[in-house]
């Protein structure tokens, strides 16, 4: 009665990867810090491009994100300098251990 076949699968298939895909893609852009106005630019792209757009963020960018220097975070929330690896304030932009000045963060 309701029993999947080969069609049904690759219907779902080709329905559901991009669907994830886009999700993903998505989230990963709201998620992640970008310079300038490349978060709106790829939002837009992804949003007006479904399935290419994701592709094109897989692929291109991923690679604009602005990386933290406080990227070593523990699950206590606790941040570290990624330079001298001490202990920092998480909404500190400059280590105080070593006064490397760390142009973005993530919050």
């Amino acid at each position: 009665m309701f029993g999947f076949g080969l069609p049904e699968l690759i219907v779902l298939l080709f329905t559901l990867t991009p669907l994830v895909l886009w999700v993903v893609a998505l989230v990963d852009i709201i998620r992640s810090e970008f310079s300038g106005n490349n978060k709106i630019i790829w939002i837009l792209v992804v949003v007006l491009l479904p399935l290419l757009g994701a592709i094109l963020y897989f692929f291109v960018g991923r690679k604009q994100k602005v990386t933290s220097a406080f990227d070593s975070v523990t699950a206590s929330g606790r941040r570290f300098c990624s330079d001298c690896g001490e202990e920092v304030n998480p909404r500190a932009e400059i280590c105080p251990n070593c006064g490397v000045r760390h142009g973005s963060q993530r919050r």
